[in-house]
């Protein structure tokens, strides 16, 4: 199958099956989108056109089945493919030629990774060292059987780092060298599930979520962390390669090389030692930086941190203000979720706590949360004065910001199940904005709303399998949704769907006459930009329409009926009006001279709310012409100013009638307020001189060019000012 849509429909490939060959692999170059699929009886197909056309590149080597192919990401036009019998095959032109390597062993070879020139190639009971660089070829056989090997350096999330450690068989990191046999720690039952070293220590992971380090000359296992697997709940970027997660045991983790490696938090021992257990799970973690945060704890603890204190966080409940910790959180806090360091909301199964004084400030409980019936399991802050929370039954609230008290308050108008996912569990939520978001949840189900209200919620397609819980959903870019789950659901949603930036109607003559954009669609479905044509198919007003219907309801046998759109048009509430009239003077225009106007704008007028009346406009451009068609004289009409008899401005134009230059411009002549500009010209008609004058006797020299033989100006204009005789 291959998409040339990014994914939004597959079209069917089948000329890439050659008798009986199965395609096993494919891997697409990261320099330039080429491909390449290997298959049974060796067979290698290379595509350059983002898999529109395939070549079979078959011929130049055995037969055998090829089980796995890669692009290696540090060089570009390199690959990598392996097979039964042992076979490795390389290409360095992007899959079109391949020569054969000796791997050192004739065993079935399953799956090849490489990661900056060091690679693994995995087997039946072998596993295969490779240098690309120098080629050097190390194998190891082992008692089992390798499917398939990760290689994983550039990790986004801990949930993918815990799930990797965690395979049975698989071994993930840089640097690889031979399975070593070692006496294991003795203690809490280790089973190894590898070994790897880096130089200078070995590092084991063990079946019980442990990692133990020990020097390669000498030294004994050392506990380092104790992981548990599917228990992380939360991460964090702080910036591009520190990252904060928690979850179980009061775990809180810190990475500081972009995910790749973990470690304790330095200072979440001293929580530890401070509280009855050690078995809470930290819910939400939520760190400005490395040294100031907040976590909440599922048994109703919250704590704020700074400079390696932990504080517990206080909340005020009415006039009382208490210290949520050793206290009774009803079933504990579920989400914390912070639109930034000042605003964020925590949620239990039924309270939802709100501050917009930062995590240090002062945290309120929102009004009328407390009667929230089912339990919630997520919340979500949209922006500053807007956060939803969902949970059991597909409930969901819209906390609203209540402009007196400065506190969110849950809103019984738009509360409710949400249609589309009722009887089930809302586990995720994800907002772009007040009114476009998603929500997911049991079933791998997932809506969408594009108005934030009740009964807008759209059924999407299930994601996942059937039985899995969504529990998470992070967006980079509008339009793409990443979306993780139990049993593995993994993966990420394309969906432009009831998206647009403009849309555009016409009318049987081709011309446009209606818009609408993102902004007015967000308006109401009824809202426009429209344009009027007179007989000659002269534009003859434009504006905005908020009419009660869509545009659509105007198409007569798939086109726009005229008569049905004008009506459509006059029956609307009409606003930002500009109209333009031709030929002759309009009635009400004030006493003033408009000469040779046929066939030209006569005026334009502006109406910021249409009140019907052509004549009670708010300014207007007035035009005279000569007989050449140029503008001889501009009125210029603001009729707030008529009481002050200044509603009007005049500004007159004197051409060169040979070569259509301007030469004189007069604003308001013998008026108050007159002012002159004056232009001349070289034998090119290229503007030398600007010359002004507040009276029209006496000139002041603006600005002289100067210009290259061959055309460009020379000079910057000079600005002066100098009286001329």
């Amino acid at each position: 199958m291959y998409s040339s849509i990014g994914g939004a429909t597959f079209l069917p490939r089948g000329d890439l099956l050659f008798g009986s060959a199965l395609a096993k692999n494919i891997s697409v170059s990261s320099f330039n989108g080429n491909g390449v699929i290997v298959g049974d009886e060796g067979r290698v197909w290379s595509t350059t056109d983002g898999g529109t056309n395939w070549t079979d590149e078959t011929n130049s080597f055995m037969p055998l089945a090829l089980n796995s192919v890669i692009f290696d990401g540090s060089t570009s036009g390199h690959c990598y493919a392996v097979g039964n019998g042992g076979t490795l095959l390389k290409s360095t032109d992007l899959g079109i030629q391949w020569q054969q390597i000796d791997a050192g062993t004739k065993r079935k070879l399953n799956d090849i990774a490489i990661d900056g020139g060091a690679g693994m190639i995995a087997g039946d009971q072998i596993l295969v060292n490779i240098n690309v660089n120098s080629m050097s070829i190390v194998t190891r056989a082992t008692p089992e059987e390798y499917t398939q090997i990760e290689i994983t350096v550039n990790l986004e999330t801990l949930i993918s780092l815990v799930s990797l450690l965690h395979k049975d068989g698989v071994h993930r990191g840089t640097g690889f060298n031979d399975l070593h046999a070692f006496d294991l720690p003795s203690s809490d039952g280790v089973h190894a599930n590898f070994i790897m070293q880096d130089g200078t220590n070995y590092t084991l992971v063990a079946n019980d979520g442990k990692i133990y380090d020990k020097p390669i000359t000498g030294g004994t296992w050392v506990l380092g962390n104790e992981y548990e697997p599917f228990y992380l709940v939360t991460v964090q970027h702080l910036d591009a390669n520190t990252l904060i997660a928690s979850g179980r045991k009061y775990t809180l983790l810190i990475s500081e090389d972009g995910g790749r490696s973990w470690k304790d938090h330095p200072d979440i021992q001293s929580l530890k030692n401070s509280i009855l257990h050690t078995n809470g799970v930290i819910n939400g973690a939520y760190f400005t930086d490395k040294g100031h945060g907040i976590i909440i704890v599922a048994d109703g603890r919250a704590f704020t941190y700074t400079s390696g204190v932990w504080t517990p966080l206080q909340v005020n409940i009415g006039t009382t203000v208490i210290d949520l910790n050793f206290i009774n959180v009803p079933n504990g806090f579920i989400k914390l979720d912070m639109l930034n360091e000042t605003t964020g909301i925590l949620l239990t199964n039924n309270e939802v706590y709100f501050s917009n004084t930062g995590i240090y400030g002062t945290w309120m409980l929102v009004e009328n949360s407390q009667s929230i019936s089912k339990p919630t399991f997520e919340c979500f802050m949209v922006d500053e004065k807007t956060a939803y929370v969902g949970g059991h039954l597909g409930i969901t609230t819209i906390l609203k910001m209540n402009e007196s008290t400065g506190n969110l308050t849950a809103t019984t108008d738009i509360s409710g199940p949400l249609r589309a996912l009722q009887a089930s569990q809302i586990r995720a939520l994800y907002f772009y904005d007040q009114k476009r978001g998603y929500a997911a949840g049991a079933g791998s189900k997932l809506s969408l709303t594009t108005s934030g209200t009740e009964s807008s919620w759209i059924t999407k397609p299930r994601i996942g399998n059937t039985t899995s819980i969504i529990h998470s959903l992070e967006s980079v870019t509008n339009g793409k949704l990443f979306y993780g789950g139990d049993n593995g659901a993994f993966g990420v949603i394309t969906d432009f769907s009831e998206y647009f930036s403009d849309r555009f109607y016409y009318d049987k003559l081709g011309r446009l006459v209606a818009s609408q954009n993102a902004k007015q669609y967000d308006d109401g479905v009824g809202v426009y930009s429209y344009t009027l044509y007179d007989p000659l198919g002269r534009i003859k007003e434009v504006g905005e329409l908020n009419a009660t219907e869509e545009i659509t309801n105007n198409y007569s046998q798939g086109q726009l009926d005229n008569i049905l759109f004008e009506a459509w048009v006059a029956g609307a509430q009409k606003s930002e009006i500009t109209k333009t009239y031709y030929d002759q003077q309009m009635a009400c225009v004030p006493t003033i001279e408009q000469e040779h106007l046929r066939s030209r704008v006569a005026s334009s007028t502006y109406q910021e709310i249409d009140d019907v009346d052509d004549c009670k406009y708010d300014h207007a451009t007035h035009y005279s012409y000569d007989v050449h068609g140029n503008v001889k004289s501009l009125y210029q009409e603001f009729t707030d100013l008529a009481y002050l008899d200044q509603n009007l401005k005049r500004i007159d134009y004197e051409y060169d009638l040979i070569s259509g230059n301007v030469l004189e411009v007069k604003y308001q002549q013998n008026a108050a307020d007159q002012f002159y500009h004056r232009y001349r010209y070289d034998s090119d008609n290229r503007i030398t001189r600007v010359l002004t004058s507040p009276n029209g006797y006496q000139w002041s020299e603006d600005a002289t060019y100067e210009y290259y033989r061959h055309g460009p100006v020379k000079v910057k204009p000079s600005l002066f000012y100098q009286t001329l005789p």
